[in-house]
């Protein structure tokens, strides 16, 4: 069995941007419980699978680069800052996504349509892109803190072009997933 989604990546100096922001928001609140997302794995999800057997993570595959046959490279922004709920207990960080996105939600919805067919349970959730930056564990006044300078920080906007959705195999290690790409997918 493999743990799998479809995500796309994020470009170097997007990263880095983010990284800057996580790493401020870290030095700023070093005894807050909270699980960082490491660079390296910064992306956006499109599709969260889970566990599927080779077969299915075929059909992902193939569903995947039929989803792309013909579209065009598009670009997004990660701008401003935002949590999860705010309902409630605040519990994840993220940065926002502009840009493009509709051609990003067309994309999306033609991997879902084809996972459907394919006898894959469509998704619960609403989608809003996004990246998440963080995973709060904690509760106390730390965690306002925390959740106030986030959301009043001054992210710089950053641009980047989408050129590939990916499937990621992720692998669950003591010290954390670790995400591997098992396709890419070239949009024209």
């Amino acid at each position: 069995m493999h743990r799998i989604f479809v995500a796309v990546d994020i470009s170097e100096e997007a990263r880095q941007c983010a990284a800057s922001h996580i790493s401020m928001l870290r030095s700023a609140f070093p005894n807050t419980r909270v699980r960082w997302e490491r660079p390296e794995k910064l992306h956006l999800t499109l599709r969260f699978i889970g566990n599927a057997d080779e077969s299915e993570a075929e059909n992902v595959k193939r569903i995947v680069d039929q989803s792309v046959f013909d579209m065009s490279r598009f670009n997004l922004r990660l701008q401003s800052t935002g949590v999860f709920p705010r309902a409630k207990k605040d519990r994840i960080l993220w940065l926002g996504i502009a840009g493009e996105t509709d051609t990003m939600l067309v994309l999306r919805n033609r991997i879902d349509a084809g996972l459907e067919k394919c006898g894959f349970t469509p998704d619960p959730k609403q989608h809003r892109a996004h990246l998440t930056v963080a995973r709060i564990k904690d509760t106390g006044p730390m965690v306002s803190r925390l959740v106030d300078c986030h959301l009043n920080s001054k992210f710089e906007p950053v641009d980047f072009a989408v050129c590939e959705p990916i499937v990621y195999e992720s692998t669950l290690h003591p010290a954390g997933s670790v995400y591997s790409p098992i396709s890419r997918h070239c949009i024209k």
